[in-house]
C-alpha cells in the first residue's frame, strides 16, 4: 500500500515534488535498512541502504511521474518533476 506523507508520525521525505533528489529524515529506521524506489508498474528502479537518520537519494535519472519509496516494508509516495 502507498502511505500518504501527511501523517506526522511518518518519515519526513522532502522535497516533494522533487527534481534532483529526495531526502529522508527518520530516527526509527534501522541502520543499514534497505530502500527501493518503485515505479507504479511495480518495477524496482533504484536500490540502496539508509546509512543514518538523514539520507539523500539522487533521482535525476528517473522520468517525471509518481513513484513509491519503500523502506522497512512501507511505501511512501513522491513525485519527480
Amino acid at each position: 500500500s502507498i502511505t500518504d506523507l501527511t501523517n506526522n508520525e511518518k518519515p519526513f521525505i522532502y522535497p516533494n515534488p522533487t527534481k534532483n533528489s529526495i531526502r529522508i529524515e527518520q530516527k526509527r529506521f534501522t541502520p543499514n535498512s534497505e530502500y527501493a524506489i518503485i515505479g507504479f508498474d511495480g518495477k524496482i528502479l533504484l536500490k540502496g541502504r539508509i546509512t543514518g537518520i538523514r539520507q539523500e537519494i539522487n533521482v535525476t535519472g528517473l522520468k517525471p511521474g509518481a513513484y513509491a519509496l519503500r523502506v522497512d516494508g512501507e511505501n511512501y509516495k513522491f513525485i519527480k518533476e
